[in-house]
């Protein structure tokens, strides 16, 4: 069986970046970049974005995806606290 979340389900998760969500699903399914999305999107809207995780694998993760997308370089850096600001004004932060 296919572990990802169906396209279908992902786009309406991304259409809607200020509406809470809680995603739940198995390994290899899709969250973290579904996450990213959601984050640039509101991001490119100009509200400020914040992740807090419990692993410096998925806050490394989501910032070199985010690097990728907004094709920077890098992320400015203090300790494990990961930050950036967009030509929007919205700035995404990534927390350990």
């Amino acid at each position: 069986m296919d572990p990802a979340l169906p396209l279908a389900t992902k786009r309406d998760i991304v259409d809607d970046p200020a509406r809470a969500k809680l995603i739940q699903a198995v390994a290899g399914s899709g969250k973290t970049e579904v996450l990213v999305q959601i984050a640039l999107k509101a991001a490119q809207e100009g509200t400020n974005v914040l992740f807090v995780t419990k692993v410096n694998s998925v806050t490394f993760e989501i910032v070199n995806r985010l690097e990728a997308y907004l094709k920077i370089v890098g992320f400015a850096k203090s300790g494990s606290h990961h930050y950036t600001r967009l030509s929007s004004g919205a700035v995404i932060e990534a927390v350990v």
